[in-house]
């Protein structure tokens, strides 16, 4: 039920597509702020609002798990030959 907080690196704003907060990468106290106003926020964004589900629904559209977990297990399989 609290939107989420990202820190501008990698996919983790285009995931949240306009969802959540995004925060500078190496401020902690940006961070800190961000995370405790989507704590008051909370309220806002609760199991009933129907942002809530259009975000999972663009997100599990965007990243279905099959697809995702694929692409994890092929960034592991490539870390773990790279060992060998």
């Amino acid at each position: 039920g609290v939107s989420c907080v990202v820190t501008d690196v990698g996919d983790g704003a285009r995931i949240l597509g306009g969802f959540g907060r995004v925060v500078s990468p190496g401020s902690p106290s940006e961070l800190a702020t961000a995370i405790s106003r989507a704590l008051v926020d909370s309220a806002a964004f609760s199991a009933q609002d129907p942002r809530r589900d259009e975000m999972r629904a663009r997100i599990l559209q965007t990243y279905p798990i099959d697809a995702t977990t694929r692409s994890y297990t092929g960034v592991y399989s490539s870390v773990v030959k790279r060992q060998k």
